[in-house]
């Protein structure tokens, strides 16, 4: 399948120092204690991924979308792979982290991919991305399997990937938080306040212009807490299940929810607003964050924590310099 390349845009980088100045008065608000600053990236070898750092030319890529691709059944086994979506924007050097669905033809069901992949001359010279998915509805949480992908370097129908250079200990926003104080909950959604969540809505009330469009991403590690986490079904949303709606609305289909005690490594991509330029009616998904654990016993989504008095978050991020949206053979009406 043709991997075609139906937006390409600058984004608005900010200076580093002003960045971590938004994110961290956002932060303080909502947090007992706080590190945010603009320093050197630490070896992220140290977590399970393929590259020191995070240095380069940084360049955000979103593949298909939930609502024309993981709820189209013509799209849903649609398969992406990491060489090719370089190939789509001209990158064939990268170190790629992200968020995907899984591959259908590795694992033969729906199911997560957390990305952590080398790619050298358009090849996938290393490949430490994990795939989590359940293999037994019956006997859940036991029958939820991780396992390591393959060197082919595929994810399934939507993806959000930061691609870097991978070089070390260059500058990075270096987040430190504990305590989040859960008396500020200004919400109903838990997921409001959830770290990734209050760095996005920071960064869209700091730059609200449609020419700022300012994406993030990178690495953020649950040091200490419990999390909510989840994995899809097996099998994909059946015809006229809706998005984000009630589970009748769903016809049945749901992701299965677990709780995690455990350090979690995730990848993370993170936007201010839509911004502009896409066509057809497409859209940005704003934020999207995966993880595994470096036992392999778990990988999955993440959504947010609840257990505000212990948790510990750290993350190091970069600004992207670019957005690409990414479709597969790309003829579709307006969503």
């Amino acid at each position: 399948m043709t991997h075609d390349l139906v937006h390409s845009g600058n984004c608005y980088v900010p200076p580093m120092n002003e960045l971590a100045s938004v994110l961290r008065s956002a932060l303080e608000d909502n947090f007992g204690y706080v590190e945010c600053s603009a320093g050197p990236c630490p070896d992220l070898r140290q977590f399970g991924l393929v590259a020191s750092g995070l240095g380069g030319k940084a360049e955000y890529v979103e593949c298909g979308t939930i609502l024309g691709s993981m709820f189209q059944p013509a799209k849903q086994r649609d398969v992406f792979t990491i060489p090719e979506t370089g190939k789509a924007f001209g990158r064939s050097d990268a170190f790629v982290i992200g968020s995907a669905a899984g591959s259908v033809s590795e694992c033969g069901v729906n199911s997560e991919w957390t990305g952590n992949a080398l790619l050298k001359s358009s090849k996938v010279v290393a490949n430490q991305s994990k795939v989590a998915y359940i293999s037994n509805m019956a006997k859940l949480p036991e029958t939820v399997e991780v396992r390591t992908s393959d060197e082919k370097g595929e994810f399934g129908c939507i993806g959000n990937l930061l691609f870097t250079s991978g070089e070390a200990g260059s500058e990075v926003i270096r987040v430190k938080v504990t305590r989040r104080k859960a008396e500020k909950n200004w919400s109903e959604d838990p997921h409001d306040q959830e770290l990734i969540r209050i760095m996005r809505t920071a960064l869209d009330k700091a730059y609200p212009g449609v020419s700022e469009h300012v994406c993030l991403g990178g690495v953020m590690v649950v040091v200490k807490g419990k999390t909510v986490t989840h994995v899809m079904p097996p099998y994909f949303p059946p015809p006229g299940s809706k998005p984000g709606k009630s589970f009748p609305d769903m016809n049945g289909w749901s992701e299965r929810f677990f709780y995690s005690t455990n350090k979690l490594i995730a990848a993370t991509t993170f936007m201010n607003h839509q911004g502009t330029g896409l066509p057809d009616g497409l859209k940005w998904r704003l934020d999207h964050t995966h993880f595994y654990t470096q036992d392999g016993k778990e990988a999955g989504h993440y959504h947010y924590d609840v257990t505000p008095d212990i948790i510990a978050y750290e993350a190091y991020l970069v600004p992207a310099s670019m957005a690409h949206k990414i479709e597969l053979n790309h003829k579709r009406s307006k969503l």
